[in-house]
């Protein structure tokens, strides 16, 4: 998915924004884990410094009155080149 299509997606809450995010990376061949998060904000990125995996995505909840809570993606890194890291995330062999 490209981020433009990402960046027009909404959720209603942080966790749903978070499981979206990690379909993406794994529908890609990554394993996605939050290594950052505020009250209105979560950064993922792969779970594999070892492979120089530059996947990551920026969550961000709206402050504004025409999107009260809803979840949106800022910015990020979300296509990278595929990798076996799979199996990091229990699904490989």
């Amino acid at each position: 998915m490209e981020m433009e299509e990402l960046k027009q997606k909404r959720w209603t809450n942080g966790k749903e924004a978070v499981r979206a995010m990690k379909d993406v990376a794994l529908a890609q061949g990554k394993c996605a884990i939050v290594i950052n998060r505020g009250g209105t904000f979560r950064l993922l990125q792969c779970d594999s410094a070892a492979i120089r995996c530059e996947w990551h995505v920026r969550l961000a909840r709206f402050r504004s009155k025409s999107h009260p809570g809803d979840w949106h993606v800022t910015g990020g890194n979300p296509v990278t080149r595929p990798s076996s890291e799979l199996r990091r995330c229990g699904i490989g062999s």
